[in-house]
């Protein structure tokens, strides 16, 4: 049995035992939540096509980066492993606030590092690297995608405008599913 998978029984397992006051509920949301924020970073990363100069050669993998706490709790390696998307191997990375930003594909800031967003994407230059956040604003911020909670569903906005810059080609079927889709 997979991680995720013995996390969703354990957390099943946790709300049955405690019945469901809040705590539990909570619990078990903000678990589902995560889980499903990582499943769009995966399905993300199947509808953009990063420019040439992204990759050193064909066999260079596609590199998740977390920056900040990560809310996934090494959710996301067991997810991926294994797993290639565009015939490249999939690798998820933790970094820093002093790492090298530009060395990973698809980037998310953890809502650990909210108030240094406004400096953090500029940091970020005319490297081709796909932003991914749950904080408020930050696809206004001029990040790429921005997680919403929209009565109660996982959804996303896209800062096109941004994604241009970067030279990132976004899929139609991507911004279709946008709950908004700005700068374009």
């Amino acid at each position: 049995m997979r991680p995720v998978q013995r996390t969703v029984l354990a957390t099943c397992a946790l709300i049955a035992l405690l019945g469901t006051p809040p705590l539990a509920a909570d619990l078990a949301q903000d678990r589902s939540a995560d889980e499903l924020k990582m499943a769009f970073l995966i399905t993300f990363m199947k509808f953009v096509e990063w420019p040439p100069t992204a990759f050193v050669d064909a066999s260079t993998p596609l590199t998740v980066g977390i920056l900040g706490e990560d809310p996934f709790d090494r959710g996301l390696d067991e997810a991926v492993r294994g797993k290639r998307i565009a015939a490249r191997e999939v690798r998820v990375k933790r970094l820093g606030i002093n790492d090298d930003l530009t060395q990973v594909h698809l980037l998310f800031i953890s809502g650990s590092e909210r108030a240094r967003v406004a400096n953090i994407l500029p940091r970020l230059g005319s490297a081709g690297v796909l932003t991914v956040s749950d904080i408020e604003g930050f696809a206004e911020q001029g990040g790429i995608i921005e997680l919403v909670l929209d009565k109660n569903r996982l959804r996303f906005e896209i800062n096109m405008g941004a994604a241009r810059r970067l030279n990132l080609q976004l899929s139609s079927k991507l911004l279709e599913l946008a709950k908004a889709v700005i700068g374009s």
